[in-house]
């Protein structure tokens, strides 16, 4: 099945809903703007909660590897996460030497008020036509299959360039 024809991004249909889904953005980053005001982390602690909800579960090697820093310093991090009480840390049963890093329910609570799009939305798209609403659906299906495309070829081609660049 071919795709059908696309338009430019200079197309006004293009620009118009960009337009609508930064104004859209836009609300939402005003409705949770409290949240983010509210925050009492480090820039490092909050990019491991994000790290920690993306993986749903990760060791600290995991949360090492992807904030470039040494297993210490990711550990002490962690550290003070559980102490907050956004991150759970547990014994891997299968290695006993390797700890599970998950968000707590209060970690969960947290990416709910910063990144909460359902309790944002769910009051505005009840109130949309089921039509609109569907056509909507549609539309933002296209989109992230586009993006899942695109996501799948970076990551090839990053794993291409990492593999090719490990016997150099």
């Amino acid at each position: 099945m071919e795709k059908p024809e696309t338009l430019s991004s200079d197309d006004p249909l293009v620009r118009d809903v960009v337009e609508l889904l930064r104004e859209l953005l836009h609300a939402f980053l005003m409705a949770s703007l409290p949240a983010w005001v509210d925050l009492q982390l480090t820039l490092p602690q909050l990019r491991t909660v994000f790290i920690v909800a993306h993986n749903k579960t990760s060791s600290v090697m995991q949360v090492a590897k992807h904030l470039g820093i040494g297993e210490p310093t990711a550990s002490h991090l962690i550290d003070k996460l559980v102490q907050a009480g956004l991150v759970d840390r547990s014994e891997d049963p299968m290695d006993r030497r390797r700890a599970i890093i998950r968000l707590s329910q209060g970690g969960d609570e947290l990416i709910e008020k910063l990144l909460g799009w359902e309790e944002f939305l769910g009051g505005w798209l009840h109130k949309v036509p089921e039509e609109d609403l569907s056509l909507f659906q549609r539309g933002l299906n296209a989109i992230m299959i586009e993006i899942h495309e695109q996501t799948t070829l970076d990551e090839h081609q990053y794993l291409e360039v990492t593999h090719n660049h490990e016997g150099d």
